[in-house]
């Protein structure tokens, strides 16, 4: 395999994801994105993980000097809810889950070890020092379902089992395997009022467990006696649980569930050889993901009350198109994938056949789309170009398909991540390069009605060649920028220059400003101009006069006072 070939695959496997389903009336015209919480001030930038809409607020994990701890923000606040682990690089990263407003997550605190933690959006708690002392239970998988949040944790008495919690403590839900070996509880996922999960036992191997928080029981046991079949990948999607699972006799394939039967989905690759079939995502009645054969390779298939179905050999031949993040839109099928002719790219597909969207990065090279957000009725997802590198973009059903927004101007991009729907704005991470990965949103702000330019501090030298620089800095929330500036610098007061006393131009420059950017005005100053400031003190107190305008037509002039240097010989 080649290096870019393998690059491509990597950069299309998901790390966290959060999607999000929303409605409200905001015009597509009037969603306009910019800055909207600076956590940590400075191009550090806090660099928050996740974004949990609450009741008014939003939760997050992000980092300042404490390292990383959570916090609460809203439009007019954001506040550090505590400092689990002073002096260390703060909390860990993994699982989150959402609770009755409650955000359960783990954390070190450096005394208790690795335990399950809360926050409400004011303080943080120690949901139970299941260990006691510094070794920790290492909780994993969190899932809410119900009242409570399930995870797996370790102790030494029972090994690794399946747990629950709630604002009152935590409890082991059952010993599966009893002793200190443990069951191993893996792949939660909540369906219809239960919990499932793998978990092994020495009499059926590791094999599919559900419980209702009251009692465990072994739900299927698919591959006969103490062979495990080693359910993985659970994802419920059209009314199902959709996981993979292997026997002897069909190797690792698609299987599902209602809660009372389960079936094999089908056996893709014939015989005890695996199609290792995962990312189950619903569209429409049908069901999407991504399996292997001999003549394909990893691709699209879909399965709708019948036999699965191949969609298409997207990279013709055995190599595979790495399939992934399907999403609905307007009733087709939108994933990423990689050929050898456009690389990782975004197509559709409503069950038979595919189309390529865009050829975002053209030629084999990929644009790397990240999975889509649904939000007012278009996707939005991450993607790469040559002239902007990764930024955020739209798709509409017509196929409509731009930029949102060049957040960081130039070929590097500002790697929009985490989006997430808020009632009627979308929220997202990105770095402008000025504030570093911040908090950022697409809302409906109405139309574009200002622009303004700030001009930077109250001096500015002269150089003995005759130039003096200015700097201007256009707001992060300019929604049609670059700020355009016409930019004059006058004296103050009448001067006598050439036989006559008048305000005197020193010079002028013309410049554009991207967005949450600081640019430098480089004012060329004409030899008898450099004469009269070498010469008047009144000639260099100055006015800096800078008329602004944007995309919209807003129009400003931005005028301030300076004190030019008098110029070196």
């Amino acid at each position: 395999m080649s290096a870019r070939r393998l690059i491509t695959i990597l950069a299309l496997v998901p790390a966290l994801w959060l999607t999000a389903m929303a409605g409200g009336s905001a015009s597509a015209a009037g969603l306009q994105a910019s800055l909207y919480k600076e956590l940590n001030p400075g191009p550090s930038g806090s660099n928050p993980e996740i974004l949990l809409p609450q009741t008014g607020r939003i939760l997050t994990f992000a980092s300042n000097a404490d390292g990383r701890e959570p916090w609460a923000f809203s439009d007019s606040s954001a506040t550090q809810l505590g400092n689990i682990a002073p002096g260390s690089d703060g909390i860990e990263g993994g699982d989150k889950a959402v609770l009755n407003g409650e955000v359960y997550f783990r954390a070190d605190d450096g005394v208790n070890g690795s335990e399950l933690w809360r926050t409400n959006g004011n303080s943080v708690t120690l949901v139970q020092d299941i260990v006691p002392g510094p070794d920790g239970s290492n909780p994993t998988e969190l899932v809410a379902m119900g009242d409570h949040v399930y995870f797996n944790a370790s102790t030494l008495a029972s090994g690794t089992e399946l747990w629950r919690a709630d604002a009152s403590g935590a409890n082991m839900v059952s010993d599966i395997n009893p002793g200190v070996d443990g069951s191993n509880p893996n792949y939660l996922a909540a369906f219809n009022g239960k919990v499932y999960f793998s978990a092994y036992t020495p009499a059926a191997g590791t094999e599919l467990h559900r419980t209702d928080g009251v009692s465990e029981t072994l739900f299927a046991n698919i591959s006969p006696g103490a062979d495990d079949s080693y359910p993985s990948s659970m994802k419920v999607a059209g009314g199902r649980l959709y996981f993979q699972a292997s026997t002897a006799a069909t190797g690792a394939e698609p299987y599902s569930t209602d809660g009372t039967t389960t079936t094999i989905v089908g056996d893709i690759v014939p015989g005890p050889d695996s199609s290792s079939a995962a990312g189950f995502a619903a569209v429409g009645s049908s069901v999407y993901f991504v399996a292997y054969d001999v003549a394909n390779g990893s691709e699209p298939w879909v399965v709708n009350g019948g036999a699965p179905t191949l969609v298409a050999d997207v990279y013709p031949g055995p190599n595979g198109s790495f399939p992934g993040y399907f999403r609905e839109l307007d009733g087709r099928a939108y994933f990423t994938a990689s050929d050898e002719t456009h690389g990782g790219e975004l197509w559709s597909t409503t069950g038979s056949g595919v189309n390529l969207v865009a050829d975002l990065f053209p030629g084999p090279s990929s644009s790397n789309p990240s999975p889509s957000t649904f939000f007012e009725g278009a996707l939005y997802f991450n993607a790469s170009t040559q002239s902007v590198g990764f930024e955020l973009r739209r798709l509409t059903p017509d196929g409509n398909l731009r930029l949102v927004k060049d957040i960081l101007p130039g070929s590097e991009g500002s790697y929009p991540d985490n989006l997430t729907v808020d009632g009627e704005r979308l929220l997202f991470t990105a770095d402008d390069g000025v504030h570093g990965s911040e908090v950022w949103q697409l809302a409906d702000r109405g139309p574009d009605t200002r622009v303004t330019i700030r001009i930077k501090g109250r001096k500015a030298a002269v150089g003995r060649k005759g130039s003096t620089a200015i700097k201007l800095t256009c707001p992060a929330d300019e929604a049609s920028g670059p700020c355009r500036v016409r930019l004059t610098v006058v004296t103050s007061k009448a001067v006598s220059f050439k036989g006559k006393k008048r305000k005197v131009t020193i010079g002028k420059k013309t410049i554009k400003v991207a967005a949450g950017k600081t640019g430098t005005a480089k004012v060329r100053i004409s030899k008898p101009v450099m004469d009269l400031l070498r010469r008047s003190g009144a000639a260099r107190k100055v006015k800096v006069i800078a008329k602004v305008n944007d995309g919209a037509g807003n129009r400003k002039t931005v005028t301030k006072s300076f004190q030019l240097g008098r110029p070196a010989r």
